[in-house]
């Protein structure tokens, strides 16, 4: 992921920030509006209410902890 990050641009001297702004698909330099985006579009997709009933529940297990981790990513980011 370091190396990517590097290609990318994507470098931060913190390897926290560095590690939320990576769980939304963002790069070092992102401005709130960004984060704040990249946010809502990840927790409505991931979002344990919005998921099909017809997915499986092992399906809707792996959208929930993905939910909690990007929500815990916003939070990080924005505190």
């Amino acid at each position: 992921a370091r190396a990517r990050d590097q290609a990318l641009g994507c470098t931060t001297a913190d390897p926290e920030r560095a590690r939320a702004l990576r769980m939304l698909g963002l790069c070092d330099g992102a401005g709130s509006r960004e984060v704040a985006k990249a946010y809502k579009r990840l927790a409505l997709r991931h979002h344990p209410d919005k998921q099909p009933k017809a997915a499986s529940k092992d399906a809707r297990a792996r959208a929930a902890r993905r939910f909690v981790e990007v929500t815990h990513a916003y939070r990080s980011l924005e505190a």
